[in-house]
């Protein structure tokens, strides 16, 4: 396995993060796949704590959500062909996600199940495609970088994205009350698409 620099992420971050990305073999059987895209994503996460000079790996909770050595926070995403992982000791941060999908629409008929209002509207009048698969990416990078600050499971209209496509970024807005009685702060996020995948990152 072949841990490299992702430059894609680079561009898509503040500077203060490392971030490394890994392809997976698409010969895998479905029940290996699952194990070899859990490897390669740890894998991904070690050699971005590794550059930021942190001892330690990252465990399992009880939840099964990802814990990072003190000190570090960070993020891991994996599809059927790439695996990437994004960390950082930069205190100024206090969340962090990222998220690698394949390069695919979502069709229409799901909306209600995926988008509020205000989102199904701008998929309906945006031509800028693959709009609707770009939101959901960044939903689950912001799912991930609130999940540490706030302990609170959310679905996907309980996260509101506002697009600003001409920069290919966006900010996230959480519209449920956060489990620990405090208010979450609004995440901040950029999004590509690049050789057939939609990346997206997010950070508080």
């Amino acid at each position: 396995m072949t841990v490299c620099r992702s430059e894609v992420l680079v561009g898509l971050l503040p500077g203060s993060v490392t971030t490394f990305q890994t392809e997976l073999d698409s010969s895998c059987q479905t029940l290996s796949r699952r194990s070899a895209e859990f490897r390669a994503g740890r894998a991904c996460a070690h050699a971005a704590l590794r550059g930021l000079g942190v001892s330690g790996t990252v465990t399992r909770r009880p939840d099964r959500s990802p814990h990072w050595p003190q000190g570090s926070i960070g993020s891991i995403s994996h599809c059927a062909h790439l695996a990437v992982a994004v960390a950082t000791t930069d205190r100024e941060l206090s969340g962090l996600g990222v998220d690698v999908e394949e390069d695919l629409d979502i069709s229409v008929d799901l909306d209600p199940l995926l988008f509020t209002t205000q989102e199904r509207q701008v998929v309906r009048t945006t031509e800028y495609l693959p709009l609707a698969a770009i939101l959901v990416s960044a939903k689950e990078s912001a799912f991930k970088s609130w999940y540490p600050i706030t302990g609170t499971q959310l679905e996907f209209t309980d996260v509101e994205i506002t697009l600003d496509l001409s920069a290919r970024g966006f900010f996230a807005d959480m519209l449920k009350p956060s489990q620990t009685g405090n208010q979450p702060p609004r995440v901040r996020g950029r999004f590509a698409r690049h050789a057939g995948h939609i990346f997206t990152t997010a950070w508080a």
